[in-house]
């Protein structure tokens, strides 16, 4: 997961059975497109691309129901399994089958794909899934199938600290463990280094990439924050400016 910068090797994505990450009870997304739409660029045709979204559905355990050379849908019988997997809350107790689409048109030499999903509920009722959860959530998935950021993307709703990180725990405490620096970023700037384990974020604890979103939404209005940072057995604590990444300009 990147939170600054433009390094794109390590995303949410991949994280469950479903590849999607958990606890995205988002109030606002992460990623903000130029339209507000929930898609992204693939740089291939749209026929090799669909290839790799239905792909990576079948990793996922979702079932592959239609694919063309524009188009894939992918169910799962379980609502409330999906769900779990993306973080979803989900207040009715009805089970229902999710169906994920993809929608994909050329435009020179790369494919723009568009993500929606409904649930079906004993046959009769379809309902949209919507939200920011769910956006984030399709953001991952396409990222994880080779998707990358339309120009224009914005990050306006999350702090960043300006790493590449990922889950781990350290002598057992968890936290969000830095993986790689951006060059320039407030993380480097501030003096963190290769596997600092940063276990709170503005007082909330890190057990999962959903915590890190949360916190870094919850300190996105203010001018700083603070961050616990285990090093070599030792905790300090630093003060981190409130940035944020960078609109993707390519």
């Amino acid at each position: 997961m990147v939170f600054g910068g433009n390094m794109r090797r390590m995303t949410i994505a991949g994280v469950l059975a479903l590849g999607l990450s958990s606890g995205l009870q988002a109030n606002e997304p992460y990623a903000v497109t130029p339209d507000g739409t929930t898609e992204m660029v693939f740089a291939m045709p749209t026929a090799e691309a669909s290839i790799d979204i239905a792909n990576t559905c079948r990793q996922r355990g979702l079932a592959v129901e239609a694919h063309t050379r524009t188009s894939v849908t992918c169910a799962r019988k379980s609502w409330h399994d999906v769900a779990d997997e993306l973080g979803l809350e989900t207040a009715d107790k009805a089970d229902s089958e999710i169906r994920l689409r993809f929608f994909l048109r050329q435009e020179g030499k790369v494919s723009i794909a568009r993500a929606s999903g409904t649930r079906t509920v004993i046959v009769f009722d379809i309902d949209p899934v919507t939200g920011a959860g769910f956006h984030d959530a399709m953001m991952d998935f396409m990222l994880a199938a080779g998707g990358a950021y339309p120009v224009g993307t914005r990050f306006p709703n999350h702090a960043s600290m300006g790493f590449a990180g990922r889950i781990a725990t350290v002598d057992d405490v968890s936290g969000f463990q830095v993986v790689e620096l951006t060059p320039g970023s407030m993380a480097e700037r501030a003096g963190l280094m290769k596997d600092d384990l940063v276990t709170r974020i503005a007082g909330k604890p890190i057990v999962d990439f959903g915590d890190v979103r949360d916190a870094l939404e919850g300190v996105a209005g203010g001018k700083d924050y603070e961050i616990l940072v285990k090093r070599g057995g030792e905790e300090r604590r630093v003060r981190m400016q409130t940035e944020f990444r960078a609109a993707i300009s390519e």
